[in-house]
């Protein structure tokens, strides 16, 4: 169980694996109130961590998502830093998830960590885990 909570605390993005899910790691959003903590929740059917997402605002969410990971990758995070991610956008008040890349770097993708939205929004950036370089998405 690792989790994530929204800016405002509105929300907690979590994820869990089990052998359902083929220890594949499972992105899951739960209110995050504390009188109500727990009372709804909702997978988002996205294989990757918290820690490979960012909120921007209460109600949208960018994440890192590894492509094709094993089974057994929820026991071992780390084995992620091996796989490309292709990036979505899910918008937490309709659940609707959105591909918005699938970047190819220099040696075939990145894998992303410390991922943030630009102030203004325009900008998705993360840090690739291969180079240690700072990248972007423009959003709009």
């Amino acid at each position: 169980f690792t989790s994530s909570w929204s800016p405002e605390g509105n929300s907690l993005l979590y994820s869990v694996y089990s052998e359902t899910t083929d220890y594949l790691p499972n992105l899951w959003v739960t209110n995050g109130q504390t009188s109500r903590l727990g009372d709804l929740k909702v997978s988002l059917n996205l294989a990757t961590w918290p820690d490979k997402c960012t909120f921007s605002g209460e109600n949208s969410l960018y994440c890192a998502v590894p492509q094709g990971l094993p089974r057994g990758a929820g026991l071992y995070p780390e084995i992620a830093n091996s796989y490309p991610d292709n990036f979505y956008r899910v918008d937490l008040s309709t659940g609707a998830k959105t591909l918005i890349a699938s970047p190819v770097g220099d040696l075939g993708g990145y894998t992303a960590y410390n991922l943030f939205v630009s102030d203004d929004g325009q900008f998705l950036y993360f840090t690739d885990q291969d180079s240690g370089l700072l990248q972007s998405i423009r959003l709009r």
